[in-house]
């Protein structure tokens, strides 16, 4: 039980790695975009999008539009599930564990020099 924790605790960290790069490449897709909605001008000189709304409105519409940016949404959404999924089962083997130990009969060592009792379990998984 112990080591499919580790082993799902060490996919748990790769999988994550992978969603925070594949989160960081949305986000800068979504930041060129938004630099050259910002640097648009029109006949006159004058900015294209002269308002947070619509700059915001133009920046959604040039998003969906682009199939790859929708491509790696979805395969980041993927990785999400994955993610919370492994979450999931290193939480299922923590509790498994936690389970096992109560489980577990105590021994009672009595020390005499500090007049207390120190209860151990042996972890037997």
């Amino acid at each position: 039980m112990i080591e499919q924790l580790k082993q799902q605790s060490i996919a748990l960290a790769v999988e994550k790695q992978e969603l925070q790069e594949m989160e960081e490449a949305l986000n800068y897709a979504a930041m060129v975009y938004q630099l050259s909605i910002t640097t648009q001008i029109d006949d006159t000189g004058k900015p294209l999008y002269t308002n947070d709304l619509q700059r915001k409105a133009a920046l959604a519409s040039y998003l969906q539009d682009d199939p790859e940016y929708q491509t790696n949404k979805a395969k980041t959404r993927k990785k999400q599930i994955a993610v919370a999924v492994l979450e999931a089962e290193c939480e299922y083997f923590r509790n498994c564990i936690t389970l096992k130990i109560a489980e577990q009969p105590s021994t009672v060592i009595v020390d005499n020099n500090k007049k207390s009792k120190v209860f151990q379990r042996s972890l037997d998984t």
